[in-house]
């Protein structure tokens, strides 16, 4: 077998431009745990996952932001970014590994 047979067909991906919202958003419509990152030009330059919103990278503490009418957007909740503002590269992963089509899986 060669990671053609298990790649998706279709992948959606997510604009550096995009905000953490957008992500989730996307993720949630295209029900996905994660989506690529790709600059103007298409190349892959990271990755979002669900862990990335939720969790702060290297530590155990709960990433927390706040959407557009929640309290936390008005400021009620101390700490919290705004999913609308906070823009993927901030929390994205950087080195994303890539297989080609024709690899074998035993060597993925």
């Amino acid at each position: 077998m060669q990671a053609r047979d298990v790649m998706s067909p279709k992948v959606v991906c997510i604009e550096v431009t995009q905000s953490v919202y957008d992500a989730a958003e996307l993720m949630l419509s295209a029900r996905v745990n994660a989506v690529p990152v790709v600059n103007d030009k298409g190349a892959v330059v990271g990755i979002v996952s669900e862990a990335d919103l939720v969790t702060t990278k290297g530590t155990d503490k709960a990433r927390l932001f706040a959407a557009a009418g929640t309290p936390g957007a008005s400021g009620a909740t101390e700490g919290a970014l705004s999913a609308e503002t906070c823009k993927v590269t901030e929390v994205m992963t950087k080195n994303v590994v890539t297989a080609d089509e024709d690899a074998p899986l035993e060597e993925i």
